[in-house]
Order: C-alpha cells, then sequence, then structure tokens
C-alpha cells in the first residue's frame, strides 16, 4: 500500500484545544490522463466555508487494522483511541469550490509527532484530486456530496454508487469566534513535505446522527455514535508556505 502522510494542527483559544493528522490512503484506479490534463493552482490556497468535526472513541483493534506497523496508536482510555470524521464544504471565497470528507481511525504517534491517521480522504474536484497527490503530499480520491449547510436535510457522501456515510445534525446557537493554526506535513514521491496555515472559524458545539453503511470501505470502524460534535462556519483559512520536512 502506497503511503502517505499529512499532518494538521488546530489550536482553539478555549484550552488550546489540539488537533493534529497523518494520513495515509491508497491511490484508486481512476481516469488518470484527465486528472493529468488538469492545472491547480499554486499554493498557496484559501479555504472558505463550512464543516463539521464528529470525534469518536474506536476500539485499537479495530483502528489497528488501517494503520500501519511503523506507527504506534496512542490510546486515550483502555483499548479506545480517538478517531472520527472531517466533512468540510468549501464554497464562495476559496481558492477551489469543493466538498471534503476525511476519516480518521485514531490517534497514532510517528517518532517525536502524534496526530491523527487519516485512512480514507474524498472530494469531487478533480483539480484537488491532483494538487492533493503532487503538491500537498496527500492521496485523494473522488465522491459525489449532497450537503447544504444550514439546511435540515442530512449530509450524504457515495463513491460509484455505494454510500460512504450519513449524517444529520443540529448545533448549539451560541457560536465562538475561534483562530486556527494548522501545521501539516505530507510525504508523497519527492520526501516529506512541510506545509502551514493560519485561519478563523466560528465554532458550537452540536448533535450529530451519524450512519455509515455496511458496504462503506470504512464501515469497520464504527464510527456511527461520536460522543462530541462541532460545527464550523465561516471558515476562513490559508494553506500554504510549503517545504522540505527534513
Amino acid at each position: 500500500m502506497r503511503s502517505d502522510h499529512i499532518g494538521v494542527v488546530v489550536i482553539f483559544p478555549w484550552g488550546k484545544m489540539a488537533l493534529s493528522f497523518i494520513a495515509s490512503s491508497a491511490v484508486q484506479p481512476m481516469d488518470q490522463q484527465a486528472i493529468e490534463s488538469l492545472r491547480y493552482p499554486p499554493a498557496p490556497w484559501r479555504l472558505c466555508g463550512n464543516a463539521l468535526i464528529l470525534a469518536c472513541l474506536i476500539d485499537v483493534r479495530r483502528a489497528r487494522a488501517w494503520v500501519p506497523a511503523p506507527l504506534r496508536l496512542v490510546p486515550i482510555w483502555p483499548g479506545k483511541t480517538l478517531g472520527g470524521v472531517l466533512l468540510a464544504n468549501y464554497g464562495e471565497g476559496s481558492t477551489l469550490r469543493y466538498h471534503e470528507l476525511i476519516v480518521f481511525p485514531g490517534l497514532v504517534r510517528c517518532g517525536l509527532r502524534t496526530g491523527f491517521w487519516i485512512s480514507h480522504i474524498y472530494v469531487d474536484d478533480l483539480r484537488s484530486v491532483r494538487a492533493g497527490r503532487e503538491m500537498w503530499g496527500v492521496p485523494k480520491e473522488l465522491a459525489e456530496f449532497s450537503w447544504e449547510p444550514g439546511s435540515q436535510l442530512p449530509a450524504r457522501v457515495s463513491q460509484q454508487g455505494t454510500d460512504l456515510i450519513e449524517t444529520a445534525f443540529t448545533q448549539s446557537r451560541l457560536r465562538v469566534p475561534t483562530p486556527l493554526l494548522v501545521a501539516s506535513m505530507g510525504a508523497a514521491g519527492a520526501g516529506p513535505r512541510w506545509f502551514m496555515g493560519r485561519g478563523k472559524a466560528r465554532l458550537s458545539w452540536a448533535r450529530a446522527k451519524v450512519s455509515v453503511p455496511a458496504g462503506s470501505p470504512f464501515y469497520s470502524l464504527g464510527l456511527d455514535e461520536p460522543f462530541m460534535a462541532f460545527d464550523l462556519e465561516a471558515v476562513d483559512l490559508w494553506m500554504g508556505n510549503i517545504r522540505p520536512a527534513c
């Protein structure tokens, strides 16, 4: 399996909550010629829109199936690690307008770095797919999204007729202006890369109902019962400053 890594640290002012992501997924067969014919904008990228974060306690035995041997899972409770889902809609004002779904099966340690291992990542824009693989060092797959932020309708993601996930959520009325600081690492082809971003969002606690069908590639993780959810609106994040990580 080809491995690619991305690390993300998001710091919130209340308690300085830190999230770090390290990603890997196998690149699925796609129309490579179509992808290579598309040009993508250079960094930095501006990401504006909405996002939903679902946090789950995942059985270490389930998570281990998706984490490569060199990495060690970090338990936060006996037999449990922290994983979850990130669903984003980058709209007006963004460098590219697209949706994104990221699944992370657990918290891992890689040398001196600790982060969430991302086993699956999907978008609905071919330019984002190519940029993810070539510029950011993140493998991406195409998928179909049905999500209107602010709507009462559930958000759905599918791929070639297979449902991946569906979630319905309600957010609290109170939103907290939240500065975002993002530092990332990626490894693909030319070696490890490091990049970072800064931005802001308005955050609220949310209640979410999640359904992951049996045919979904990440069904085995048991993501149907998140213990915590965050709804972010007015996300405005600049990602760039790419340089060698070592």
